[in-house]
């Protein structure tokens, strides 16, 4: 089966095949046929939760602590699930299996709605899609990204929510500034990029904001591996930190770790990635292929 590319900005696109099925309420039907009303709170008031982890060689990458945080996080919003981490896990690999066999590269995206309903949810819809993996240009893995800054904080930051309007709004900004991310930040005190955490290297220490943020999979995947090779403190970051830092770097589920050379124009130790940032990429990139091994093993 043939595949292309679509290029936008720093994204390269590559859909595996056209028609594609996907998961809703547990049954599984092809993506056109999947439908739910125009008045589910997720449309008409931005009331959901999402989850979104990638699929290696068949393998759902880390799709347990995934299913972990998505449930979690319905608890905090007050949406019931009806789906326990097994049963998600059993629609996950159905779903992996009827989108071709054993793709190199796709992700899987958990969705909750508050389902119909004016106000309070009372029947949720859940959502799991297959889709074509977006990664970013190689050579902001080799030479940093740019970012810019901006003050907010996200609403119940601790959950992943669906609404994403400040960080949309800004897209005009971003691509202004040929930036690839926003770095918030409330009167100085750093929390988190749109899509991603931060982390910072600076006097030997590696530092991460630990309030006003998601926890990341990646971040607790980056501080375990770091936690024998650098000395690791979570706690309170002020944007003259992340500036003067000798090193900076994003992470996340589709980034994995980019650099970070450049804030709001500003070079970041000189705009080139560091050592440390260097080597927690190699730590993760084999941390990722002990995932799949291990996986693979027990299928």
């Amino acid at each position: 089966m043939a595949t292309c590319t679509f290029m936008w900005d720093n994204y390269h696109v590559i859909p595996h095949h056209m028609n594609r099925y996907c998961m809703l309420n547990g049954h599984l039907l092809p993506e056109g046929e999947a439908c739910f009303k125009i008045n589910d709170l997720g449309v008409r008031r931005g009331y959901g939760i999402f989850d979104f982890f990638r699929v290696r060689n068949g393998v759902p990458m880390y799709a347990e602590r995934h299913f972990r945080r998505f449930l979690k996080g319905a608890q905090d919003a007050s949406l019931p699930v009806l789906f326990d981490e097994g049963s998600l896990a059993t629609q996950v690999r159905d779903l992996i299996r009827e989108n071709g066999a054993r793709p190199e590269e796709g992700a899987i995206r958990l969705l909750l709605t508050g389902g119909e309903s004016p106000w309070e949810s009372e029947d949720p819809n859940l959502v799991i899609t297959f889709e074509p993996l977006k990664s970013y240009d190689q050579t902001l893995y080799k030479y940093g990204a740019r970012v810019i800054t901006h003050e907010y904080i996200r609403e119940l930051p601790d959950i992943k929510t669906v609404s994403y309007m400040t960080a949309i709004s800004l897209t005009s900004r971003l691509k202004e500034a040929n930036a690839i991310e926003v770095l918030y930040h409330m009167r100085g005190d750093v929390s988190e990029f749109s899509r991603s955490n931060i982390f910072l290297v600076k006097e030997g220490l590696l530092i991460t904001p630990d309030t006003n943020i998601l926890s990341g999979i990646t971040r607790s995947l980056v501080l375990e591996l770091a936690s024998n090779r650098i000395e690791v403190r979570q706690g309170k970051v002020m944007m003259d930190d992340v500036l003067s830092a000798d090193e900076v770097f994003m992470t996340s589920t589709i980034k994995r770790i980019i650099p970070v050379t450049a804030i709001d124009g500003q070079h970041i130790a000189g705009g080139k990635p560091g050592p440390v940032t260097g080597m927690l990429m190699t730590e993760l990139a084999e941390r990722d292929e002990r995932e799949i091994r291990s996986l693979q093993d027990e299928t």
